[in-house]
């Protein structure tokens, strides 16, 4: 288990392969705990990489490959010695640099999909997390006794462990989800209005933030949205986990206005529709997170409805 453990951190895992190993996760405890632990690491050094200090990023993956599939426990204690210093003189290097340093706090791990990527996360409970393009998730280092809590800005689909005595919650800037062991997708980035959760499978409670009288709940199927400030529910024919999991986009039947501000969102770029008519214009189509918002449109526009202009890296016209 071991070597699988380095080798899927490494990307060198199969599909088959990767199953094997979360179900063992989800029976060992050790094991899942060293997971947890090296995940985190990998979020540190994926913050390091993305400030563009190398010098950090490069110490923290030699570090991991250091481990032995015979000493991995002792050298997982090494590692998290040595990455409390690095955390330390990253943190000097962001405040010379002016970073926004309040966005890590003591208390909490920061786990962030950048433009264009997917990423997966288990927590120490067991819950599965996959984050969208742009997501970042707030994970306690440690949950309390009554409830399980973290928070999200963006897009991300949770497959809960289930523990009726101990809530799981995922808070957002407006609205909280409360569950105690499903699977669900919130969609909820702190810039947008636009506020989704759409149920697989158990059931969830839905309320506004601070707790109010505004609260509903959820069945299998079932989709909660805000609109004009107010919570509504109605039927859900989800089908984008598979999508979401492999980091694909799906598109069926949707409006260009809709399929605008997601990509809006995802790509953090701003897309004016030029008339108004055209933003009733339908679209179905899948593409990967990885491909870029021209790619995304250019096939788009092979369907004859519209074409576009790229103005500058923040702004698109569709015409």
């Amino acid at each position: 288990m071991e070597n699988l453990l380095i080798r899927y951190f490494s990307g060198t895992l199969s599909d088959d392969e990767k199953s094997i190993l979360f179900k063992h996760i989800e029976q060992d405890n050790a094991l899942r705990t060293e997971f947890v632990r090296l995940q985190n690491l990998m979020a540190i050094a994926g913050m390091a990489s993305h400030t563009e200090d190398e010098g950090v990023s490069e110490t923290l993956y030699t570090l991991l490959h250091r481990i032995h599939r015979r000493r991995i426990r002792r050298i997982c204690l090494s590692v998290m010695k040595y990455a409390a210093m690095i955390i330390l003189l990253a943190g000097v290097w962001f405040i010379s640099k002016e970073y926004a340093f309040n966005r890590y706090t003591p208390e909490y791990t920061l786990i962030e999909a950048f433009k264009g990527q997917r990423v997966y996360v288990m927590l120490a409970d067991g819950t599965e997390v996959w984050l969208s393009s742009r997501s970042q998730l707030h994970i306690p280092d440690q949950f309390n006794k009554s409830k399980r809590t973290v928070k999200l800005s963006g897009e991300g689909l949770f497959s809960v462990g289930k523990n009726e005595q101990k809530p799981f919650i995922v808070q957002t800037r407006q609205h909280s989800v409360t569950v105690t062991g499903t699977q669900f997708n919130v969609f909820a980035y702190a810039e947008s209005p636009l506020f989704e959760v759409d149920l697989m499978k158990g059931a969830v409670s839905v309320s506004s933030n601070p707790p109010g009288a505004d609260r509903l709940y959820l069945s299998p199927n079932e989709k909660a949205y805000v609109r004009d400030g107010k919570l509504f529910k109605t039927t859900s024919s989800f089908m984008q986990s598979h999508y979401i999991k492999n980091g694909i986009y799906n598109f069926e039947n949707q409006p260009m206005k809709e399929i605008a501000a997601r990509l809006e969102l995802w790509y953090d770029v701003k897309i004016r529709i030029v008339k108004p008519e055209m933003e009733n214009y339908r679209f179905s189509g899948k593409f990967r997170q990885t491909d870029n918002i021209g790619q995304i449109l250019k096939a788009m526009k092979e369907t004859g409805k519209f074409d576009y202009h790229i103005l500058n890296d923040q702004q698109i016209e569709i015409y």
